[in-house]
């Protein structure tokens, strides 16, 4: 479990004080990321923000950007968005980012990295519990509520349970509207006293139901994609969070101090014996053209034979020809990746997590490029997820 220092509990007391805050949480590839931006009203994080190698963010209203990294030892220090993604920021405890975005002035939001082994789970957010109004829980429609998420659900503090939501995300998967009523009723019987209430969300079809603006531009679209529904549910716990609020003290937080993150120590440089070799290119995912010619350099870790994978994705969205129906998109999405299954050992949690990325809204109304981003983006994410490595097979 996560240590905090006195300072560190203080400074999450003091911005609970300020807000009602909410997070969402969920096992790696559970669609946390769309409803984010679903949330959010567009893509406005930046691409690393949404990575599995960054630490919990902490999403609040101001009008002008800026993020701030909260140590361990409880000393907040004002940090360069452009410092994203880094190694360095897995030395702060949890990043705060500012924002002009119009949900943000009602509520902070909290997004934690997906988390896929239950190694890792135990006790991995509990350190969040006590400044937690409520939990947007997140599970895949046609896989929904795990034992390992009840177990990792569970161990967070009960207070939560009350205005908490268990999120059915990525609905569209499946077809008929009879199995999604029958995941509806199976999650409400199995966790019906863990949650306030349950809803479906198609999160993507929903982004697209609205404009750039973040108007609903086809409300058919939109009611289809259960958003009005999940939104309705969030109003109502926020609604009791702005009240909870309301009745705390609230506490003044402590200024951040204008310095850099910390940087890794670089190993000490020795001293030539011999002829100077030339350092190796780092690996390039354009390189590695396709699944095949990542094949041909070995049996390499998980994460390296996903970037082949990733490389057919992104060129499958940049050389798009012409308007492929849904059916002969989503044929060629399958070849390629029961392709990269086949020819690619993997262990059998690695597997279990892509097959679950591969699970995808296959409505008429998604946006097939919308799609594609989404899984370059989990992918990616993928492969930078501490945990990859501990089913590594060489």
């Amino acid at each position: 479990m996560v240590e905090l220092s006195t300072s560190a509990s203080a400074t999450l007391a003091a911005w609970f004080s300020q807000k009602p805050t909410f997070a969402l949480m969920g096992e790696f590839s559970a669609g946390k990321s769309t409803l984010l931006n679903l949330l959010l009203g567009g893509d406005v994080l930046p691409t690393q923000v949404t990575a599995t190698n960054m630490p919990v963010i902490w999403m609040t209203y101001a009008e002008e950007p800026s993020a701030y990294g909260l140590g361990h030892d409880g000393a907040l220090h004002e940090c360069d968005i452009a410092m994203f993604g880094k190694q360095e920021m897995q030395d702060y405890l949890l990043v705060k980012l500012a924002m002009p975005v119009d949900v943000l002035k009602r509520v902070d939001i909290i997004d934690t990295p997906g988390i896929s082994d239950p190694r890792l789970a135990l006790d991995a957010l509990k350190f969040l519990g006590p400044y937690l109004d409520f939990v947007l829980w997140c599970t895949a429609a046609n896989q929904a509520w795990r034992q390992t998420e009840k177990a990792m659900w569970t161990s967070l503090p009960e207070a939560l349970r009350a205005q908490s939501i268990l999120v059915l995300t990525r609905a569209d998967t499946l077809k008929k509207v009879v199995d999604l009523e029958k995941v509806i009723r199976r999650c409400e019987r199995e966790a019906g006293d863990l949650f306030r209430t349950s809803a479906p969300i198609a999160a993507l079809t929903a982004i697209g139901a609205r404009t750039d603006s973040g108007e609903v531009a086809d409300q058919s679209i939109w009611e289809k994609s259960h958003a009005a529904a999940l939104f309705e549910s969030l109003d109502e716990s926020i609604t009791f969070a702005t009240h909870a609020c309301a009745g705390r003290e609230t506490i003044d937080g402590p200024e951040a101090k204008k310095t850099k993150p910390p940087v890794a120590k670089k190993p000490a440089k020795t001293r030539s014996t011999g002829a100077r070799k030339k350092s190796p290119k780092p690996a390039s995912r354009t390189v590695k053209s396709d699944i095949k010619k990542t094949q041909a350099a070995g049996k390499n870790s998980a994460t390296s034979n996903v970037y082949g994978l990733i490389d057919v994705i992104s060129k499958m969205r940049i050389s798009k020809k012409g308007s492929p129906s849904n059916d002969q998109f989503f044929d060629t999405l399958d070849h390629h990746f029961n392709t990269f299954l086949s020819e690619t050992e993997l262990s059998e949690t690695h597997q279990m997590v892509l097959r679950r990325m591969m699970i995808l809204e296959r409505s008429d109304d998604a946006s097939q490029d919308g799609i594609l981003v989404q899984l370059e983006r989990e992918l990616e994410d993928f492969t930078v997820a501490p945990w990859c490595k501990l089913d590594q097979i060489n």
